[in-house]
C-alpha cells in the first residue's frame, strides 16, 4: 500500500476514535435514563401524597377564617404526613414536624441521616396509612386520608 493511503486510514481511525471519546464524555455527564425515571416516580408520588393529605377545606377552595390564624398561645407543634413511598416491607414516610422535614424507614426509630437522639423525635409506629411519632411524653399521629373525605 502506497503511505497516503496508510496515512488517510490513520486519520480516519483517529477522528473516529476523538468522535467515540467525545460522545460518551458527553453521555456520562447526563443522568441515565433510570435516575431520570427514579426521580419521576418520586414526584409523582409526592404530589399524589400532597394531594391525598391536603385538609378539604383546602381542596374545595374555601378559605380559613381569620380566627383560625390569630392565637396568643404558643401552638402545639403540628405532624404533617406529606408523603409516604416504597415497595414491600422497605416503606419511607416523609413527615413535617413544626416546620421541620423529616424522613423515617419503617423499622427504624431515628430520621435518616439524623444523629441518634438530636431531634428527640422518634417513630413509634408505621402503618400502611399512618405515621406515629413522639416527642419526649407527647405522641402526635398522622395519617393519609382517602379521596373523598374520612
Amino acid at each position: 500500500m502506497s503511505n497516503w493511503r496508510l496515512r488517510s486510514r490513520y486519520l480516519a481511525l483517529c477522528c473516529a476514535a476523538c468522535l467515540l471519546s467525545s460522545a460518551s464524555q458527553a453521555e456520562s455527564t447526563e443522568p441515565t435514563h433510570w435516575q431520570e425515571q427514579t426521580l419521576l416516580v418520586k414526584e409523582l408520588m409526592l404530589s399524589e401524597s400532597e394531594h391525598l393529605v391536603t385538609p378539604r377545606s383546602m381542596v374545595k377552595g374555601e378559605k380559613a377564617s381569620p380566627t383560625q390564624h390569630v392565637s396568643t398561645q404558643k401552638e402545639a407543634p403540628i405532624l404533617t404526613l406529606k408523603a409516604m413511598y416504597g415497595v414491600g416491607k422497605r416503606i419511607a414516610a416523609e413527615v413535617d414536624f413544626d416546620g421541620k422535614s423529616y424522613v423515617y424507614l419503617r423499622g427504624q426509630t431515628w430520621p435518616v441521616g439524623d444523629e441518634v437522639g438530636r431531634s428527640q423525635l422518634r417513630l413509634l409506629a408505621m402503618t400502611s396509612r399512618c405515621v406515629e411519632v413522639a416527642r419526649q411524653e407527647e405522641v402526635f399521629t398522622a395519617c393519609v386520608v382517602p379521596r373523598g373525605g374520612m
